[in-house]
């Protein structure tokens, strides 16, 4: 301790004296405690000139836990609370002292947070050698700025100043390289800015064969697809958390791997691209199929159906089939389209005075117009029914014509 004349502590000498925290970034720790804790007992602690991002609802950026600390939290970057007390109830009493702090977004932008305070975080210089074998690996992004080029700011490990940045598949037209955990890149035009990706770029494959939504599928199957030539690809049945074949994209381009046996049900197909490097891609898109044939009551939300210009709608409280539907508002650019093998088919929604007509196309044929206007709410209501479909696959689609709204509430199939 460092006294005034008098005999009262100079807090200004003190601290000078007192332990120095300062030049460190955390970011994604998700409280409490808070992401710089304080539990030093009669200590003096300056925090000065750290950065603090990142979710932490439940904690702060900076706080402590003993009741006679003496913290002083100065010029620091946070997007979470400086001196708090979140960990000890008996706390109230921590001489804490809040200055200077500039007040960022839990997703930082470009230019939030001043470049010389990135520069330096992280391992120090002579042990960064420890992530040269890494992969580069992205941890966080920002969102786009709205600036014209967008940027994003980019958090990780294991960069460098050659380090690739990549959005939806497509290089950055430029990337500023901070330190070995920071990164700025600019979004080429036409690109997506939320798909950001670093390090070398392995594109996703694609599935195609069986098709999304197929359905009444027999039990052994080929599944194929393409992809770039002399990779491997990995596909997953995520339903199950199987993984189902691998198979090499040939010199065309194309890969095929069969038989897969699968068992009667529903299957939500996903392959990974991987290059000689051991370098993996995204996620292809989902492919979700039925081996067998659909039977029965089908809900609203089963995979086989289709929907474009329909919003799903849960827990209404009105008696729907499992207390769900999808509703439509648009009179045109609406479908709901399944795939099915069956004699007969029922479409169920609700009647009501603010419904109108829909429009059910079984196989391409004519459209029928159905009205579903009722003065009084019916719900799980059967709405159209056709009967003395032949023998194969058929395909329905249900349409919104008139009226405030249209619902469907899923389908009920005689195989």
């Amino acid at each position: 301790m460092t006294y005034l004349p008098g005999g009262a502590i100079d807090p200004v000498q003190t601290l000078a004296h007192g332990m120095q925290v300062t030049g460190n970034v955390v970011y994604n720790q998700n409280g409490p405690p808070a992401n710089y804790y304080d539990d030093a007992g009669s200590e003096w602690i300056n925090w000065e000139a750290n950065v603090q991002f990142g979710p932490n609802p439940s904690g702060g950026a900076q706080g402590g836990c003993q009741p006679v600390g003496h913290i002083w939290a100065v010029n620091n970057y946070f997007s979470g609370a400086a001196g708090r007390l979140d960990h000890c109830a008996q706390a109230v009493g921590i001489d804490s002292h809040v200055s200077g702090t500039v007040t960022i977004p839990e997703y930082p932008k470009p230019g939030d947070i001043p470049n010389s305070m990135l520069a330096n975080a992280g391992l120090e210089p002579a042990y960064r050698y420890l992530e040269t074998a890494l992969t580069p690996t992205l941890t966080r992004a920002s969102p786009p700025t709205s600036t014209t080029p967008a940027q994003v700011f980019i958090a990780g490990y294991a960069f460098s100043p050659t380090t690739p940045v990549q959005f939806g598949g497509q290089p950055a037209t430029s990337v500023q390289y901070i330190s070995h955990g920071f990164l700025v890149a600019t979004v080429p035009a036409g690109a997506d800015g939320t798909k950001v990706s670093v390090g070398p770029y392995v594109p996703a494959p694609v599935i195609t064969s069986p098709v999304n939504g197929a359905t009444n599928l027999p039990s052994s199957i080929t599944i194929s697809g393409s992809g770039s030539s002399g990779d491997s690809v990995a596909i997953t049945d995520t339903a199950t958390s199987t993984a189902l074949c691998s198979a090499t994209v040939a010199a065309s381009g194309s890969w095929s791997c069969a038989p897969v046996t699968l068992a009667n049900g529903l299957h939500s197909l996903v392959a990974v691209q991987s290059d000689a490097n051991g370098i993996a891609s995204a996620p292809s898109a989902t492919i979700t199929i039925n081996v067998g044939s659909l039977s029965g009551r089908i809900n609203d939300t089963h995979v086989a159906i289709t929907y474009s210009g329909w919003t799903y709608l849960s827990n209404r409280g009105l008696g729907d089939y499992q207390d769900d539907v999808h509703y439509a508002t648009a009179n045109t650019g609406n479908s709901a389209t399944l795939n099915f093998s069956g004699s007969a088919i029922s479409v169920y929604g609700e009647k009501y005075s603010d419904q109108g007509n829909i429009g059910i196309r079984i196989d391409g044929g004519t459209q029928v117009s159905v009205s579903t206007y009722a003065s009084s709410r019916q719900t799980n209501q059967v709405v159209y029914s056709r009967t003395g479909l032949g023998a194969g696959n058929h395909t329905i689609v249900v349409t919104k014509l008139s009226g405030q709204y249209a619902t469907l509430d899923g389908f009920a199939i005689t195989p």
